[in-house]
C-alpha cells in the first residue's frame, strides 16, 4: 500500500430527531427541499460545523394515523470531534428551530440515555 493513510477515532455518540412532514398551522406538507434550507438555515447560524444525515419515516398509529416525515440524525462524526454536550445542545436547538419555522406541534429527540418532545406553546 502506498502513501499515508490517518485513522480517527471517537467515542460512538448519536442524537436522532423525529419530525413530520405537515404544517400544523396550514395543514400543508413540507417537502424534503424546505427541510434541507431550513437545516441549512441553523447549521450556518451556529459556530461549530455540525452535519446531519435525513432520512425519510413514516410514522404509524393504528389504523387511523399515517404521516410521512423525516429521522435527522447526528454523530459524533471524527473529522469534527464535537463533544456530547455540543451534540445535544445543537440537536436542542435544531429541534426549536424546527418546530417554530415548520409550525410542528411537536418534535422528539433521542439519545443513548433519553429521550425529549419538545411541543409547542398554542397561543
Amino acid at each position: 500500500m502506498s502513501g499515508t493513510m490517518r485513522i480517527k477515532k471517537n467515542k460512538t455518540y448519536q442524537v436522532n430527531l423525529f419530525l413530520g412532514s405537515i404544517n400544523e398551522e396550514t395543514k400543508e406538507p413540507f417537502f424534503k427541499h424546505d427541510l434541507y434550507w431550513e437545516i441549512g438555515l441553523f447549521q450556518d447560524s451556529q459556530k461549530d460545523w455540525t452535519p446531519v444525515r435525513v432520512t425519510p419515516t413514516t410514522f404509524v398509529c393504528g389504523t387511523k394515523y399515517i404521516e410521512t416525515g423525516w429521522e435527522i440524525a447526528v454523530i459524533n462524526y471524527p473529522r469534527v470531534s464535537l463533544g456530547t454536550k455540543q451534540i445535544d445542545d445543537f440537536i436542542k436547538g435544531l429541534a426549536i428551530h424546527l418546530l417554530e419555522n415548520f409550525k410542528q406541534n411537536r418534535i422528539t429527540t433521542t439519545s443513548p440515555n433519553k429521550t425529549i418532545m419538545y411541543e409547542r406553546n398554542e397561543s
